[in-house]
């Protein structure tokens, strides 16, 4: 699973990034899942020194890491109709983390 944003992720106390944002996931599939913004919000992306999540609402977020990278959290959010990126549980441990920059 994971996000893809067109922008740095950053230190910032509010929402961030851009409808070019999506989420995937190949959770029980041979096919990779994209959910795509749904444009009904604009909460992409949003960090600071505890947290990274990618969208948002009702409180929840529909991917979010903590700070020591050991521990996510995965829910259904309007900002991206998406289903939970991992089986049906809604919080999971990370085993492993890749973060890729383009320039």
């Amino acid at each position: 699973m994971g996000a893809f944003i067109s922008e740095e992720i950053r230190k910032s106390y509010k929402f961030y990034g851009t409808g070019e944002t999506f989420l995937f996931s190949f959770y029980n599939t041979k096919t990779i899942n994209i959910f795509n913004t749904t444009l009904e919000n604009d909460y992409y992306c949003y960090s600071d020194h505890d947290i990274i999540s990618f969208g948002c609402s009702d409180g929840y977020f529909s991917l979010s890491i903590q700070n020591n990278f050991d521990i996510g959290f995965t829910h259904t959010t309007s900002t991206f109709n998406n289903l939970p990126l991992i089986n049906d549980k809604n919080n999971f441990s990370i085993k492993a983390c890749e973060l890729w920059a383009l320039e």
